[in-house]
């Protein structure tokens, strides 16, 4: 194995581990979620605020439009981004008394 492969490796692996780890935990708090609520919507919340960070993050390309809100997202709230992201997570986490029901 040439030394670039070996350093490849050693970025590789814990990002794969951690991606791997993260959609785990996601799914398993996805299934909490609905077993403790029997709500559709709270489950719902739940997956879009998992997948909405990969969205609005992803690298800006000109030909996909879907890229397109990363690219306005990093420009006017990079200090903001992370607490954008996190919102619907913690709302949908907090349950009915967050969301004034």
């Amino acid at each position: 194995m040439t030394p670039g492969w070996g350093r490849f490796a050693a970025l590789w692996a814990p990002q794969t581990l951690a991606l791997t780890g993260r959609g785990l935990t996601m799914f398993a708090l996805g299934v909490w979620v609905y077993e403790k609520t029997h709500s559709a919507t709270y489950f719902s919340l739940l997956s879009l605020s998992t997948m909405l960070p990969g969205v609005l993050a992803a690298p800006h390309r000109r030909p996909a439009p879907s890229r397109l809100a990363g690219y306005i997202v990093a420009s006017y709230l990079p200090g903001g981004l992370v607490l954008v992201l996190a919102t619907p997570l913690v709302l949908s986490l907090a349950g009915p008394e967050a969301l004034g029901a």
